[in-house]
């Protein structure tokens, strides 16, 4: 990446301040109920719907007269950005996410979500950029390097404010979301972040509001206004896995990893654990292979592992049952998205 920016947020949603730095791919991993999903949501709001800030027409405000004053003086000159410079259209952008705050964040979440502060700060970048002119030019053009426009004598003011947009616009999001002035296209454009939920965090649990909203909207003579409690990134996310297809000639592939994963997974399972835990893999009426992959660690590992099948009857029910059926001392529940380090389980057996 050429560039690094941080985003600043205070008292928003159950998160009293955070600062979150851009990056390629970026996890956020804490507590249920810390507020990961807000800040993602977020984050990805402002990536993929930040374009929609600007203004159709000319600005009066004062940070956007001074973008505009500055563009005006260096027309038709190949100019490097300072980081003052850079940092009039950081602060455009922030003046614009924040006189519309209210409307974005309800855009994103589908209802209204308290916010007091969100900016963008520590904006810097690894490689100076540029604007250039292009003499017989006809359209804007970006790369790391530098921001193109046509050579113009006279622009007038919305010329101005399409070209101060590309600007801001550029200088913060190129290379980390789709470009500003694409055409809509059916699929995903090139660039667009992905926001890829947490199970936990509601993504297992989308099935009773899609087939809610379904019905709603097949059967209701007229839908009045939007009652999903999905959020927008949710959403976005549905639609791009009902495009996703699987290369039939990978299949091959994907089965070698399948068999190397099952191949390999004695390696998990520590020796120095044996005889101190006992796992339960408790199968709740699943209609998959979960009980014969189950069964076969089951007889691999007899003394260690014991397999439980049940009807299906929900995740409290699943805990009830391996408490009735626990043997030992002391228990934890693990559901299918948790993830336990090795080394730390056998250092807290030790000390139990």
């Amino acid at each position: 990446m050429n560039k690094k920016w941080t985003l600043h947020i205070e008292n928003f949603a159950k998160i009293k301040s955070a600062d979150v730095t851009i990056a390629p791919l970026i996890c956020f991993v804490g507590d249920n109920n810390s507020g990961k999903s807000y800040l993602m949501s977020l984050l990805w709001g402002i990536l993929t719907l930040g374009k929609d800030l600007f203004p159709k027409k000319p600005s009066e405000s004062k940070i956007y007269k001074q973008c505009e004053g500055w563009l005006k003086a260096h027309l038709n000159t190949e100019t490097e950005l300072s980081e003052h410079d850079m940092g009039l259209y950081v602060d455009w952008f922030n003046d614009l996410l924040n006189t519309q705050k209210k409307s974005f964040i309800k855009k994103i979440f589908n209802y209204n979500v308290e916010a007091e502060k969100i900016k963008i700060i520590n904006y810097k970048r690894n490689k100076p950029i540029k604007i250039i002119w292009e003499k017989s030019g006809s359209r804007y053009s970006v790369t790391e390097k530098y921001i193109k426009f046509p050579e113009t004598d006279t622009p007038n003011k919305n010329e101005l404010l399409r070209m101060n947009a590309y600007i801001c616009w550029n200088l913060l999001m190129e290379g980390i979301a789709a470009p500003l002035y694409t055409p809509i296209v059916k699929g995903r454009r090139t660039g667009e972040p992905i926001y890829l939920p947490a199970s936990r965090t509601g993504f297992m649990l989308t099935y009773t509001q899609l087939i809610e909203n379904s019905i709603q909207i097949s059967f209701s003579p007229e839908l009045h206004e939007n009652t999903s409690t999905l959020t927008l990134p949710y959403v976005d996310f549905l639609q791009l896995i009902t495009k996703f297809e699987i290369n039939r000639k990978d299949s091959k592939k994907y089965a070698k990893i399948i068999e190397f994963i099952e191949k390999n997974m004695k390696y998990f399972l520590d020796e120095r654990l044996y005889k101190k835990v006992e796992i339960l893999l408790i199968n709740d009426g699943s209609t998959d292979k979960t009980a014969e992959k189950a069964a076969r660690y089951e007889k691999i590992y007899k003394n260690y592992i014991r397999v439980i099948n049940k009807e299906n009857g929900g995740h409290g029910s699943v805990i009830n049952r391996g408490i009735r059926e626990a043997e030992g001392k002391y228990f934890k529940v693990i559901d299918a998205d948790d993830w336990v380090s090795t080394d730390n389980l056998v250092k807290l057996v030790s000390v139990l």
